[in-house]
């Protein structure tokens, strides 16, 4: 008895990966949304905000700093006095926090405006994903972070991209 229950539930083990002979494809939904024209467009525009821009050139200012001042201490710090290594590394630490907070403060704002996009795509996303699993005859839709391999013709980012800029 136990015998062909183990004989059993080996067949049908194996015939499952069979039984499902419906189309499969897959959605990166973040590059789908992130690569329409209007999410280009909101992109340029945020790079365009003069605030933004200033907080880009002064990150960079920062980074600029802080690596010449690790490159200085690393090169010299072993001839100076203990007290001008301490103000090194107080310089060094200070810069560095300038620019992990002024690096926060830019995802913030890129988080902002891609969650804008996201927002303001949603409706129009959903159709268009529709459309696609419709007109492609899709029996099942993974996200693409849900697989670890996927063969390239069964991503159907950029058709749901296209949609998206066809529709108005």
């Amino acid at each position: 008895m136990k015998l062909s229950k183990l004989v059993i539930g080996i067949i049908i083990l194996a015939i499952t990966p069979y039984s499902f002979a419906g189309k499969v494809a897959v959605l990166n939904l973040d590059k789908a949304l992130l690569g329409t024209d209007a999410a280009k467009k909101a992109d340029k525009t945020l790079q365009a905000r003069a605030d933004y821009a200033a907080m880009i050139t002064k990150a960079e200012g920062l980074k600029a700093d802080y690596e010449a001042l690790v490159k200085e201490a690393k090169t010299q710090s072993e001839t100076w006095p203990a007290d001008k290594k301490a103000d090194s590394d107080k310089k060094i630490k200070k810069t560095g926090e300038d620019l992990q907070g002024l690096g926060k403060k830019i995802q913030s704002e890129n988080q902002a405006a891609m969650m804008k996009i996201m927002q303001d795509m949603q409706p129009k996303f959903k159709a268009a994903v529709d459309e696609v699993i419709a007109a492609e005859k899709i029996d099942l839709l993974v996200n693409s972070q849900a697989v670890m391999f996927v063969a390239p013709a069964l991503d159907i980012t950029s058709l749901v991209t296209e949609k998206l800029n066809k529709a108005k």
